[in-house]
């Protein structure tokens, strides 16, 4: 059996700057292990994105536990919760949200910068062999605004694996990208999985669906089905 990588432990969500509290998230019980995809289906509403939330320490828990490979993340603080992420989680979104004003190359370059683990020659090599990876070698001192979407999709992904992270979290990574382009978005987040990391991602995607390792469905902030673990 393998060790998990990411346990969730009686998470619970509670938002009361409302009217009346709402419970996002109710006695959430989830264990991630290394080399599995794992998607997270329900309708909107159902509490999936406050999961990921939750998983990337983003969002601060109104109790229960998000363990990280015996290390209790909601005992962080922000500096330490940051430093953490950058480290260990790649994070993925609907829309790429690259920054506009700065090359591709800069785009995969920051979290690299950010935490520090290679010296600045090595992660500009990292960074460019990223891009190549993704097919995006003749483009990496151009703006995103001047590639299509799904190529500024494609480079968020490599921004994701700059730290070369063991979990990779993505939310609605092909919601809005035509068929084509998606495969190919499928095709990476597999390859990901082949090398060993834990993929968990919030989708409506059908071809995501059917082809991951296993699947978590939410509704009204509840599991409501957990399937086999590993």
């Amino acid at each position: 059996m393998k060790s998990p990588v990411i346990e969730l432990r009686q998470v619970n969500k509670v938002y009361d700057d409302g009217p009346q509290p709402f419970a996002a998230l109710k006695d959430v019980d989830a264990v991630f292990y290394p080399g599995e995809m794992v998607v997270i289906i329900g309708k909107s509403g159902s509490g999936k994105t406050t999961l990921v939330n939750m998983i990337s320490g983003i969002d601060h828990l109104t109790s229960g536990e998000v363990i990280f490979r015996n290390k209790a993340v909601q005992n962080l603080s922000e500096n330490e919760a940051a430093l953490w992420r950058g480290q260990n989680l790649g994070i993925v979104y609907q829309f790429s949200q690259l920054l506009p004003s700065v090359s591709l190359l800069d785009n995969v370059l920051l979290p690299m910068d950010f935490c520090g683990l290679y010296r600045r020659p090595e992660s500009i090599n990292r960074a460019l062999s990223l891009l190549e990876s993704v097919e995006l070698e003749d483009h990496v001192f151009k703006l995103p605004s001047a590639i299509s979407g799904g190529q500024q999709q494609r480079v968020a992904i490599a921004r994701a694996l700059a730290n070369d992270p063991p979990v990779i979290l993505a939310d609605e990574p092909t919601g809005s990208l035509d068929s084509l382009t998606a495969a190919k978005i499928i095709d990476i987040f597999f390859a990901l999985v082949q090398q060993g990391k834990t993929v968990i991602i919030v989708t409506h995607d059908k071809t995501l669906t059917e082809r991951a390792s296993r699947r978590i469905y939410l509704s009204n902030g509840e599991i409501v089905q957990n399937e086999s673990e590993l």
